[in-house]
């Protein structure tokens, strides 16, 4: 099984509800499975999860700038 998250929440709202929430939840995950494939969406070389499996992807998303 494959799972993307929008892991931005994490590092952008840093300390909000949402943001400990998505650092935990992906914490978390990160400890007890290593079967399921995780793509974690966030900005490039912002997305900082250290000491995470081989089964966590960091996928970029391009920030939005006008």
């Amino acid at each position: 099984m494959k799972i993307g998250i929008d892991a931005r929440a994490s590092i952008c709202y840093e300390g909000t509800g949402i943001g400990t929430y998505t650092y935990e939840l992906i914490n978390n995950l990160n400890k007890v499975d290593s079967k399921t494939i995780y793509n974690l969406y966030a900005h490039k070389n912002e997305c900082n999860f250290p000491n995470k499996n081989i089964n966590f992807n960091i996928k970029e998303v391009k920030k939005i700038t006008n």
